[in-house]
């Protein structure tokens, strides 16, 4: 591990953005002198470290961050945890943030390699986390290390599709390495100013989950990033869903505490996928946010944070104890709304004029 001291303010490693006066990067990752982010030292198995930004002091918790985002996603939800006495880290994937990608496809399998690397150099086995495509990566690593952590939540992780597959199939035909083609690069000055100015809006301000997402606009202007995401993407819809290697197969061996947040708005990893993990992982705790989306949250964005914080606690707990298996699968657990109903729900709800 890095020796460099812990970052102790609320605000997160900005260094992520590409440098203002150059534009957009080939690296994958801004100057790494610019914030306060640390980075894993790397080993004879790797070929690239993993930037990582951290809050709080404590047990460790490793932070796996949605396709196309990066750490500084949970910059929110890290500061609610270290409340409880828990430090987060929160790491660049391979080929997103400042963290640089191999010449070879993004599968889940390999992404994971320098998650469960970095696990297994902390003194403290961590529990681990992960949000959409950052759920599956973290599922890879909790399936091939188990050793190496002591529990898992997952927010709307993405799984494979069981049924309708031939569909997929047609992602075979995508050619990742075409984005770099794509001319974004001049568009990088104007989304950058357009990103800038949303973020300062008081209403998302605070909502690190979707200035994250936003800062996507600017940085697809990256060649490199581009080629990452549409290889991520791509090894995803071709991700095995049955069989020897299939995950929804494999899931049945999870053999460490597990806790899933399902957002009951959420259009891309419905809440219904509850059911179906729930019979191969019938120990699994299931947290449903009813007004959470996946990204696009609005004012119920600490409504998620909220769900998230109470299920890695709830895994955290499990894996200090020793809780017999249930018999049946756990029940579907409904996590408050702390700010109300949407606006269009509440004028749904009002009695018709007479």
């Amino acid at each position: 591990m890095s020796s460099n001291e812990p970052d102790k303010s609320n605000e997160p490693d900005q260094s992520n953005q590409p440098d203002k006066s150059n534009g957009p990067e080939e690296s994958n990752g801004p100057d790494p002198s610019s914030g306060p982010g640390h980075s894993t030292p790397p080993s004879d198995a790797l070929c690239f470290p993993l930037h990582f930004q951290e809050w709080g002091a404590g047990d460790p918790v490793l932070a796996l961050h949605p396709l196309a985002l990066e750490s500084t996603a949970f910059a929110g939800v890290a500061q609610q945890l270290a409340r409880h006495g828990l430090r987060t880290l929160a790491v660049d994937l391979p080929g997103f943030g400042r963290t640089p990608g191999p010449d070879a496809p993004l599968t889940p399998a390999r992404m994971a390699e320098p998650v469960i690397e970095m696990a297994r150099r902390l003194e403290k086995r961590p529990l681990l986390m992960g949000m959409s495509m950052g759920g599956r990566v973290a599922l890879e690593a909790a399936l091939c290390a188990p050793e190496a952590f002591r529990g898992v939540t997952l927010i709307a992780p993405y799984l494979p599709w069981r049924s309708k597959r031939m569909m997929l199939q047609l992602a075979r035909w995508m050619n990742p390495s075409a984005a770099e083609r794509v001319p974004l690069e001049r568009a990088w000055p104007l989304l950058k100013a357009t990103v800038n100015l949303v973020e300062r809006r008081p209403n998302i301000r605070e909502d690190w989950l979707a200035r994250a997402a936003v800062r996507v606009a600017y940085y697809f202007t990256c060649p490199a990033t581009r080629v990452h995401f549409l290889s991520a993407a791509r090894e995803l819809a071709l991700d095995r869903a049955f069989g020897p290697e299939g995950l929804w197969t494999r899931l049945r061996d999870m053999q460490i505490p597990a806790a899933f947040v399902w957002g009951g708005r959420d259009r891309l990893i419905p809440a219904s996928h509850a059911e179906s993990v729930a019979t191969v992982m019938p120990r699994a705790h299931h947290f449903r946010v009813a007004c959470s989306g996946h990204f696009a949250n609005g004012r119920h964005f600490r409504c998620l944070e909220h769900a998230m914080e109470s299920a890695l606690l709830r895994v955290r707990e499990e894996a200090g104890g020793d809780e017999p298996v249930p018999q049946r699968p756990r029940p579907l657990l409904d996590a408050p709304c702390l700010v109300g109903p949407p606006l269009g729900d509440a004028l749904a709800e009002l009695p018709a004029r007479p």
